[in-house]
């Protein structure tokens, strides 16, 4: 198994070497050890993320069931928050009640930690879900981020500051002017000449400087490599405050620094120890073995003399004066000193001794710099980018950022990434907050923002048609991830219900709110919709039936019956008969939740007539004789379920579907178990919970593990009943289902319980049950399947 599989977590992995900051990180830990929630507050680009990621990893694993984050850089209504938090756990949303409610009921029972970032826009809605969570699940830690405290009472706040700059030092000694244009030798001071180093190892503390060596290695390696470029790698600290951020960006500008010119070469890269007593241990990018540059004022390391053109004197007197200074006259600026002295350019004396221009207005010269530094059309991706409120995926940022002028995206994005301005994540990229509204500011400045938010809103309704027309087929796993991934920009577009684009991709998104569990946010999104849309609105039949499905879903019979049948006489009007048989099978299925029994075939077949005149393959159909099937079984007609759900199977096999397909398994194991055929009944049951967990559908794959154990215990293995009942209670735990459903002493688990207790006694039966409680729900499953 996997180290940390996705049902314990969504933790990132860094992008890049986690540099300085353990003080903080072990800061953050004791708090979370002495309170239920921290809030890192800081200015931005100060790193507040990469310390609440870092802690979060480091005490991952004392927290049975895991570390999520929450990014919320890009969400504006804080009505959404607890969808938010909820999507990212997999936390199903199969109730009507109010979803805060309902996420506080999931985490009540929980160990976890939830680490909620970028708070600043929504700050109240955090600041009163974060109370609640508090005051209500008192197994959940809280870390956040924000720029400003978020006000909850006994809030525990961890201020982080940018690094401490290194201090300036006095230049160290250095031979005349005339050594610098005789013939290259080793270094002719004895060391009791040097300066004496200010900064001995034991006190080295350069975080600023590790940050930017780092960085600078990673961009371009074997740059920074002797006495010259440390001192000016520490000025260009010093410039830019021990702003992390911004030392990441200025470090992205030394490929396009211009070479070295002069008669000394570059520097040969040290090989041996790191630069140790400056900057301490480089863990992230140790330097090969080899002469060590061991102090601040140690020697250049000897290197042959170049055999190029010679940079010396006219014939004279030796020139004398600032001009005869090795730094100015002989040694030409390499790569490093040419990025500090442009740094200095930017910052006005007064900068570099005031305290107070150290953050924000830094920050915003070196992204100012890094703008300038970009091609005009990488200048024009970044802008345009910034429209994006979650991650990125090269496609998507190709279809709304693409034209005559951008025609390489994909390439434009990885120089980018180069530069620093976005950070690498699984599927794409993600932009920096600072990053995202220096963007914003641009693309406003450009005109370009209406149109670049529409293209926008019509890449990411063509995704969901798409996804609507793929889904019933053999790519819906791929569709499910594609679709996650993009729910923050989903929402972004969804955030206008008057927009007829909004509505008509709040039906369209019937997957997401029916088939991924988002029930509670489509019905949010649907109801809002509906209440916007004119009555002479083609896409009005759609957005009603899929809002008569969610309510369906939910044991809302009566808002499912009003809405199904308004979705029914609006798809007469328009002679719409997919959406008419949509209706239909709503209509069934709230005929099914009242004990209609009667009423559900004849709605089927109408349904399925109605689907059949539409002309288009949809995966209503099989659902539709699913639905028949169930109503078959309660009435104890076991044989003409069956019937009835091979049907559907092959429908569902014919098109490559998972969905529609793992609830047909789950039925006919209940119908052939009715027949008296438990190993016909396993294996449908197998099927069914293969396909639901490939589908991440832990509720689903909760209720197959109940149905296994009730077969495990018919085909008397007593031990097998007890452990697959032990992971079915995690299994639930794991996607919030309330209780087994065993209240009845008649209800089939209740019946395997009390009959697997009698064959192994209490204790072996309660050992059992705990082995498969205690197991992780990936080796349950597997355990389940075996």
């Amino acid at each position: 198994m996997e180290p940390h599989p996705w049902w314990r977590g969504n933790l990132p992995a860094e992008p890049n070497g986690f540099v300085g900051r353990q003080a903080e990180v072990t800061k953050a830990l004791k708090l979370l050890a002495e309170t239920s929630s921290v809030t890192l507050t800081g200015a931005a680009g100060v790193g507040k993320t990469r310390i609440a990621l870092r802690a979060a990893a480091e005490c991952r694993d004392f927290h049975p069931d895991g570390a999520w984050l929450v990014e919320l850089s890009g969400e504006r209504d804080g009505g959404l928050l607890p969808h938010a938090v909820a999507a990212v756990m997999g936390m199903p949303e199969r109730s009507a009640r109010p979803q805060d409610d309902l996420l506080v009921e999931f985490l009540a029972s929980k160990h976890l930690l939830l680490v909620l970032d970028s708070c600043d826009r929504l700050a109240t809605a955090c600041r009163g879900l974060a109370a609640r969570i508090r005051a209500e699940a008192p197994g959940v830690r809280l870390l956040l981020t924000s720029r400003q405290p978020l006000g909850l009472p006994h809030e525990a706040v961890l201020p982080v500051e940018p690094f401490r700059p290194p201090i300036p030092r006095a230049p160290a000694s250095r031979p005349p002017a005339s050594w610098a244009f005789a013939p290259w030798t080793p270094d002719p001071w004895p060391p009791a000449r040097r300066n004496p180093d200010p900064y001995p190892a034991e006190a080295a503390t350069d975080e600023a400087l590790r940050v930017f060596l780092d960085r600078a290695e990673a961009v371009a390696p074997g740059m920074v490599t002797g006495e010259a470029e440390i001192g000016a790698a520490e000025r260009i600290c010093r410039l830019l405050g021990g702003v992390p951020l911004a030392l990441e960006l200025a470090a992205g500008q030394l490929p396009a620094a211009p070479p070295r010119i002069g008669s000394f070469p570059a520097n040969p890269r040290p090989t041996g120890p790191a630069i140790s007593s400056r900057t301490g241990s480089l863990s992230a990018n140790p330097r090969p073995t080899g002469p060590a540059i061991s102090s601040r004022t140690g020697s250049l390391p000897a290197a042959p003399r170049s055999t190029g053109p010679d940079v010396r004197p006219l014939p004279g007197p030796a020139p004398t004066g600032p001009a005869a200074s090795p730094s100015t006259a002989s040694l030409p600026a390499g790569p490093v000193e040419w990025l500090a002295d442009r740094l200095e350019e930017r910052f006005d004396s007064r900068a570099v001794v005031q305290p107070s221009f150290f953050r924000p207005q830094r920050l915003r010269a070196v992204i100012d710099w890094s703008h300038e530094s970009c091609s005009p059309a990488e200048r024009l991706l970044w802008a345009r980018l910034s429209v994006f409120a979650g991650p990125i995926d090269p496609e998507s940022a190709r279809w709304v950022c693409g034209d005559e002028r951008l025609t390489d995206v994909p390439g434009l994005l990885t120089g980018l990434s180069a530069k620093g301005l976005l950070t690498p994540v699984p599927g794409g990229y993600r932009q920096p907050e600072p990053v995202r509204e220096y963007g914003a500011e641009r693309l406003a400045r450009l005109g370009e923002e209406d149109r670049t938010v529409r293209r926008h809103r019509h890449h990411h309704l063509g995704l969901a048609r798409r996804a609507e027309a793929g889904w019933y087929g053999p790519a819906q796993e791929e569709w499910a991830a594609r679709l996650r991934f993009s729910l923050p920009d989903l929402r972004r577009v969804l955030g206008s219900p008057s927009d007829p684009l909004s509505a008509e991709l709040a039906g369209a998104l019937w997957i997401v709110w029916h088939c991924l569990g988002r029930l509670n946010e489509g019905r949010r999104h649907l109801g809002r919709a509906i209440a916007a849309a004119p009555v002479a609105d083609p896409g009005l039949p759609r957005l009603l039936w899929a809002d008569a499905c969610v309510a369906a879903a939910q044991g809302d019979s009566e808002r499912a019956h009003r809405r199904a049948e308004a979705a029914l006489s609006a798809a007469r009007d328009w002679s719409d008969h997919a959406a008419a048989g949509h209706a239909r099978l709503a209509l069934a299925c709230q005929a099914l939740l009242t004990g209609a029994l009667g009423e559900v075939r004849p709605a089927v077949r109408r349904a399925r007539e109605h689907f059949h005149r539409a002309g288009v393959m949809t995966v209503g159909e099989p659902l539709a004789l699913v639905v028949a099937a169930i109503a078959d079984t309660w009435r104890g007609e076991f044989a003409r379920a069956v019937t009835v759900l091979e049907e559907a199977g092959r429908l569902c096999e014919a098109r490559g579907e998972l969905w529609a397909r793992a609830q047909c398994d789950h039925v006919l194991s209940i119908a052939r178990l009715g027949l008296g055929e438990a190993d016909e009944a396993a294996r449908a049951a197998g099927r069914s919970l293969a396909a639901r967990w490939r589908l991440r559908d832990t509720a689903g794959a909760a209720e197959t593990l109940g149905q296994l154990a009730v077969i495990a215990s018919i085909q008397g293995d007593a031990r097998r009943t007890a452990r697959l009942q032990g992971a079915e209670k995690r299994m639930r735990g794991l996607s919030g289902a309330r209780g087994s459903g065993r209240e009845s002493v008649c209800e089939p688990g209740t019946v395997a319980e009390r009959t697997a207790r009698q064959l192994l006694g209490d204790d072996a039966y309660d050992a059992a049950f705990a082995e498969g409680y205690d197991d992780d729900p990936g080796s349950a499953a597997l355990h389940a399947l075996g």
